[in-house]
């Protein structure tokens, strides 16, 4: 089907705090019927949104009227530990109930003073239900190094669009070693 644009959606027309001028990084819930996005200020040239007053959002949609409605923040970027206020790639689980998504010192894992092992992110991954319950900062997969200087250093969750055998799988970007390690003369120091 030919690209369209859709006006008059309500999503034209959200509710951003007076501090906020961007909404990003956008995902469809499997269920099609909800959206989750970043709020936030956008970053330069950037349309990264953060800020202290960014939030993970949500808005009902529906598929037979093509409306966005019902627009609401589960998560302020303000309810997070100071330095790492910074929400990023929400990703809804299987069963569109849950959204994980990042919270860090920036919107991403990777930018151009880090994508080495000179430079240092602070990113954890959290969980939350779309009801708004309070989110759970997901101890276990943020802090299972045995090195304690790689915790706190995980990014941009995308969950396996599909339950499989009886789990909501989430991949995760980590600078973290992990597995096999190359030796020798690095490649740019990239994990």
């Amino acid at each position: 089907k030919a690209a369209a644009t859709v006006p008059n959606t309500g999503i034209e027309t959200v509710p951003f705090l007076a501090a906020n001028d961007t909404l990003g990084m956008p995902a469809f819930s499997p269920s099609g019927k909800l959206l989750a996005a970043i709020e936030g200020k956008k970053d330069g040239n950037w349309h990264n949104p953060q800020g202290p007053d960014a939030r993970v959002m949500l808005v009902d949609f529906d598929v037979a009227t093509l409306k966005f409605t019902n627009y609401r923040a589960i998560a302020q970027a303000s309810q997070f530990p100071a330095g790492q206020q910074a929400p990023a790639y929400p990703s809804f689980a299987p069963d569109s109930q849950w959204v994980a998504y990042h919270i860090g010192d920036k919107p991403t894992g990777c930018e151009s003073d880090n994508c080495n092992e000179t430079g240092v992110r602070l990113g954890q991954l959290w969980l939350q239900n779309v009801s708004g319950a309070p989110p759970v900062r997901l101890d276990k997969l943020n802090d299972s190094s045995l090195n304690p200087a790689d915790h706190n250093r995980t990014y941009e969750p995308t969950f396996n669009p599909i339950e499989r055998g009886g789990y909501h799988w989430v991949v995760v970007t980590s600078p973290r070693d992990w597995g096999n390690k190359l030796t020798g003369t690095p490649n740019s120091g990239k994990k």
